[in-house]
């Protein structure tokens, strides 16, 4: 063997440890991961279950409609005190599909409506949530469904709070739901259920699906989920959102300080709502600093939205 085929065979051999080196580095930079990984998961369902220790869980006992005014009482099941107790509330646009008996989609003719009133039957079928449809409101937008929170107000204390192990009954602070159209990202439209009425008729929809979530924060302003409620409103027949409750549709069970929308305006974004911290918990040098940055910022957009 020459000097020449030595000097390759070496080099081959050393670029060969320096592959394997490679490829065992990259394992165990793997199998450190992968723990870490795990350990990160362990560490976070230790502190959900910490927090869950902690967590107000509001539980609904009753939820009705009076006209189009919400009446709920809520019991707080969780060891933690609710705060800003409200409800978020969405809808979608919804188109009934009639069906076979095997569930199968048909299309409705009118000689099979005329029979189904002979024999005084109701068309089978199922009800389809358009979540992603454009509508047209009447200064020509298009806007998207979006969500929003109403501030619920006990009917005994007058205040968003519930006690854990409490029951209260409470009712919203803009008496009825809010249901929220954006535009874009800045620019949105709250409108009742009478006027969300009028932008689906006209828009061609015969059926909404309505759902409402109670939720609430915690001691350090974090966002926890309550029970929902969802129930179709037939658009040309009922009037009411109680109208459409009695039908028989069963319901499926920045930084900006809170407190002083929940006063002024009694609704909030949901999204805001769910990111807000509140000025309250923050050190006196930040609060300032906030209080100036974001509240101009914030109001210049609910003031556009009485």
């Amino acid at each position: 063997m020459d000097l020449t085929t030595e000097v390759e065979l070496a080099v081959a051999i050393t670029n060969g440890a320096v592959a394997a080196a490679t490829i065992i580095l990259a394992l165990i930079a793997y199998k450190t991961l992968r723990e870490g990984k795990e350990q990160l998961r362990v560490l976070s369902d230790q502190t959900a279950i910490q927090r869950s220790q902690q967590d107000p869980w509001p539980r609904i006992h009753s939820f009705s409609f009076k006209g189009n005014q919400l009446l709920a009482s809520l019991e707080n099941r969780g060891s933690g005190r609710a705060r800003k107790l409200g409800v978020e509330s969405w809808f979608y646009p919804t188109i009934f599909q009639p069906t076979d008996d095997k569930g199968r989609s048909i299309k409705l003719t009118q000689q099979m409506l005329d029979d189904y009133k002979k024999k005084d039957r109701k068309v089978k079928g199922r009800f389809i949530e358009k979540e992603r449809t454009k509508l047209t409101l009447t200064h020509g937008e298009f806007g998207r469904p979006s969500s929003v929170v109403s501030f619920l107000l006990s009917q005994l204390k007058g205040d968003s709070l519930l006690e854990p192990g409490n029951s209260l009954d409470f009712r919203l602070q803009t008496e009825e739901p809010l249901f929220k159209i954006d535009f874009d990202k800045d620019r949105f439209e709250v409108v009742k259920f009478a006027e969300l009425r009028k932008i689906l008729t006209a828009n061609g929809f015969q059926f909404v699906s309505l759902w409402f979530r109670i939720i609430c924060k915690d001691s350090v302003d974090r966002p926890v989920d309550g029970e929902s409620v969802r129930f179709i409103v037939d658009l040309q027949a009922h009037g009411t959102l109680q109208e459409a409750m009695q039908e028989g549709h069963k319901p499926s069970l920045y930084i900006v300080d809170a407190h002083e929308v929940e006063k002024e305006v009694g609704w909030l974004d949901a999204g805001i709502y769910r990111t807000e911290r509140s000025l309250e918990n923050l050190p006196p040098e930040l609060r300032a600093k906030f209080e100036k940055k974001s509240k101009s910022r914030f109001w210049s957009i609910y003031r556009r939205h009485p």
